[in-house]
């Protein structure tokens, strides 16, 4: 019995009793970019959940960091991914070039987009998103 108490006392202890902070966290990562065509490679982006802003380069197999955007504007992407304007359009159609928009928690794609890069007639949602997207390279 004592040493039950003992082993209580020393686990209390050493146990730390902070309350977690349960603040929402930008776990989005947007992939984004075109291509295709005669070659299949694709101009490849990606905005981490940090606001880093990296590029892939598919010929040479290599990644590297474009710069880092402020938290002001990487907040106002992250509303307009979370719209519910945007989030109830599908858009999945193929041509020859494509561009595309692929939003991530982890590793689980939860919304892709994929149109011709000649296609004028995109949802209106779409086009802003990718236009701010674009404007970050």
């Amino acid at each position: 019995m004592k040493n039950s108490l003992l082993l209580i006392l020393v686990l209390l202890l050493f146990t730390d009793f902070k309350q977690v902070s349960k603040k929402p966290s930008n776990t989005i990562e947007i992939r984004f970019g075109k291509g295709g065509g005669i070659t299949g490679l694709y101009e490849k982006y990606v905005l981490s959940k940090n606001g880093v802003l990296w590029k892939y380069s598919e010929s040479d197999n290599t990644k590297k960091v474009i710069k880092t955007i402020t938290k002001t504007k990487h907040n106002y992407i992250l509303k307009k991914i979370s719209s519910k304007g945007l989030q109830s359009i599908n858009l999945n159609e193929a041509g020859n070039m494509n561009s595309y928009i692929e939003l991530s928690k982890g590793l689980k794609v939860f919304k892709r987009f994929q149109w011709p890069t000649d296609k004028k007639d995109i949802p209106v949602q779409i086009k802003e998103l990718d236009s701010l997207l674009n404007t970050l390279l």
